[in-house]
């Protein structure tokens, strides 16, 4: 088992902490248990990384720097957005300064150069053993129904008609059936998730599985064809595939993945956070007594 210990240093234009005060972290931390790896980021801050990379090296740590995928995209390269059920963009969570959850669009080719660009730029001398990706999903249920069921913009609604699970078609059932009879799940396991009754929304969720693991393994290919070890910040099990994550196929393109396992964290990705916001979006809900 590895211990890797991960810090955020702030959002892109944000400095919370000094290389010396991350080393001296660090060095606090070795002296109790072993650090094997260290995840540092986002800020743009090229020294800091140089300072803590070196640091790292001569102590046999690797490390990986922290990068949001398909949300904290700066705005001002201006990213194609997310659009959600109802045609409009995701509903941002403003959790602290520099990560507001804005999620945008995975199918967008512009998206993914732009992060890439900026690793190009910013980061690619600094130091790193690779990357660890995070937000490499949709939004959840913490900003509404409607936000779980997308992006329909143009490109991503050609992928979901191609699979046979046309966005107006969800739309329409939504719109005229009770949301309680329309997500009703037949079954549920902590290490598989929900499986719908309803044919249509069954598909849609197996649709934008393949939708974001398309999109992850460019991404992934192009940060691998760089010379970088990719690691991949992942949801529970139990929640993964409402937000667009097959961890059976991410674990086979990363060489590792982190499950966010987080019982009580008052968050997105936090469990029980997660399935709060799901009970209240979906009125009635109730997957206590569903059979495994």
């Amino acid at each position: 088992m590895k211990r890797i210990l991960q810090i955020f240093t702030g959002g892109w234009n944000q400095s919370l902490h000094s290389s010396s005060a991350i080393i001296e972290r660090i060095q606090s931390i070795k002296k109790r248990m072993p650090v094997d790896g260290l995840i540092l980021g986002w800020s743009i801050e090229p020294q800091l990384y140089r300072d803590v990379c070196d640091y790292c090296r001569s102590r046999s740590i690797e490390t990986y720097l922290w990068l949001p995928v398909f949300s904290e995209i700066p705005t001002s390269h201006h990213p194609d957005p997310f659009v959600n059920l109802m045609g409009t963009p995701a509903s941002v969570y403003a959790l602290q300064e520099g990560e507001s959850f804005e999620f945008f669009c995975p199918s967008s080719y512009r998206n993914r150069q732009i992060l890439l660009d900026l690793y190009d730029e910013k980061f690619s001398e600094c130091g790193f053993d690779g990357v660890f990706l995070d937000k490499i999903r949709s939004p959840s249920f913490v900003t509404g129904l409607n936000d779980v069921l997308g992006c329909t913009c143009d490109s991503c609604r050609q992928v979901f008609d191609a699979g046979g699970c046309h966005p107006k078609d969800l739309k329409e059932l939504i719109e005229n059936h009770p949301l309680q009879a329309v997500f009703s799940a037949q079954s549920f396991n902590p290490a598989r998730g929900f499986i719908f009754e309803n044919p249509l929304v069954r598909q849609f969720f197996e649709v934008k599985k393949d939708l974001y693991i398309s999109a992850i393994e460019s991404i992934v290919d192009a940060f691998q064809s760089r010379g970088c070890k990719v690691g991949l910040d992942v949801f529970a099990p139990s929640l993964a595939a409402l937000v667009g994550q097959d961890l059976s196929r991410l674990v086979k393109i990363s060489d590792f993945i982190k499950p966010m396992i987080y019982r009580k964290t008052q968050a997105p990705a936090g469990i029980g956070f997660e399935m709060e916001a799901m009970e209240k979006a979906l009125p009635d809900f109730n997957h206590d007594k569903l059979p495994s």
